[in-house]
């Protein structure tokens, strides 16, 4: 199909604003439109793609010997039915590589041993040193091939003896927060897309823009 040359003109600045993490208002300033649906939609759009690029990547785990990972869950969303009983929402599972600032975010419905073991067999090296906080999903992770310190938020933000904290990922939960609400993002199955942007973006920093023109034939 044929684009106009104002319109290519505007999906490319739109794209631009979205590569540099401009929330949509602003994006809907910065190109002088005042269509909050098409930037909604392509922002969405965008999103999708980031996910796409992320999920056909390698697979490739955080951390290793000498890196410090910090672990941390958060919820980012409650669904309610209309006469107002709660839909179980998932928990998001999250690590940054304190040495590099790699990160991952999986979603889980559990915070059991179980479930957190294997998030972290999946996405942190063998070796790592992981920080997190007292709660027993987290128990024995020495038994996993980490080293692990924790810190007692009931007592601490930063535990006085190792200096182990999380509020590395406890900054980036709440960066991302206000993102999502800024974003106008309102049902669970959007945040796989939303989390694969950010990861997409903080790996992609210098480049981003580039990655995402070389992926436009794979638009739906």
């Amino acid at each position: 199909f044929l684009i106009q040359k104002k319109d290519l003109c505007e999906i490319l600045d739109l794209i631009y604003f979205w590569c540099l993490d401009l929330t949509q208002n602003k994006t809907r300033i910065e190109a002088f439109t005042d269509s909050c649906d098409t930037i909604y939609r392509w922002y969405k759009t965008l999103s999708m793609q980031a996910y796409k690029i992320m999920i056909n990547l390698s697979p490739r785990k955080i951390g290793g010997i000498g890196h410090v990972v910090e672990i941390d869950e958060s919820k980012f969303s409650k669904r309610k039915y209309n006469i107002g009983r709660n839909i179980r929402s998932p928990w998001v599972v999250g690590g940054i590589d304190i040495l590099t600032g790699d990160v991952f975010f999986t979603e889980v419905f559990f915070r059991n041993k179980e479930t957190l073991s294997r998030v972290l067999l999946e996405n942190v090296e063998y070796g790592t040193t992981i920080i997190t906080d007292c709660w027993a999903g987290y128990v024995n992770l020495e038994e996993l091939g980490f080293l692990h310190l924790t810190v007692n938020h009931s007592e601490n933000f930063v535990d006085p003896f190792t200096g182990a904290n999380t509020q590395a990922i406890e900054n980036r939960w709440s960066i991302y927060k206000r993102k999502f609400r800024s974003r106008y993002i309102t049902c669970n199955s959007e945040l796989p897309y939303y989390f694969a942007e950010f990861i997409f973006k903080s790996k992609f920093k210098e480049n981003s823009f580039e990655q995402i023109m070389r992926n436009l034939n794979k638009f739906e």
